[in-house]
């Protein structure tokens, strides 16, 4: 199993009670569950029966049907999601948020794919 330091840092939040996120541990059972393929980590926007009240910072390790609804809360401004990751046998592959264009403020960025090599991106 691969950690990351983040979750180095996580987990000894966690053990030292300090943690401001609430929800699933870094290290808990629900990540190494064959069925779990997504960790997301959102702030929730508006008061929730199901995950919480507006302003807390959640993590959920979610399987392929959980983790659709919460790309909907998305859309509709309910959550923000401020980071997420694939779960691949426990280890965790850092992947953009949702709603994150990939550029930075420049207009254009040049890329580098394995298979067809340099090309540009052009943000309108």
């Amino acid at each position: 199993m691969e950690v990351s330091i983040y979750e180095l840092l996580a987990a000894a939040r966690e053990s030292a009670k300090s943690d401001y996120i609430k929800g699933d541990s870094i290290l808990c059972e629900k990540r190494f569950h064959p069925d779990t393929h997504y960790m997301v980590e959102m702030e929730l926007l508006e008061n929730d029966n199901r995950l919480g009240e507006k302003g807390n910072y959640i993590r959920k390790f979610l399987s392929e049907p959980e983790y659709l609804p919460i790309l909907q809360k998305q859309e509709k401004h309910l959550i923000k999601i401020k980071r997420q990751a694939i779960v691949q046998k426990g280890n965790l592959r850092y992947i953009p948020p949702p709603d994150s264009d990939m550029l930075p403020s420049y207009r254009t960025m040049k890329y580098k794919s394995p298979i067809w090599g340099y090309f540009h991106v052009q943000k309108e």
